[in-house]
């Protein structure tokens, strides 16, 4: 289940949350990964984490989860 599940309101106080724990994380440097690991991307809305299999099939998301559901509500300020 995603925010978006609860509404609109509870959706984008759910991405501002993220969005202030996720100012100062430090990203995760894939080159330094085993082989086999799964990739790690910056969601480009709320710099959250989120991992795709090492072996995805382009166009992978630019986005989380959360920020993918908020999108196609079209609900992003």
């Amino acid at each position: 289940m995603v925010a978006t599940d609860k509404g609109k309101e509870f959706a984008l106080n759910a991405l501002a949350n993220r969005q202030e724990q996720n100012k100062d994380r430090k990203t995760v440097n894939n080159d330094k990964l085993p082989a086999g690991s799964d990739m790690h991307f910056d969601c480009k809305t709320c710099r959250a984490d989120f991992t795709v299999p090492e072996d995805y099939e382009p166009p992978r998301q630019k986005n989380c989860d959360e920020c993918e559901a908020l999108i196609e509500k079209g609900w992003l300020p």
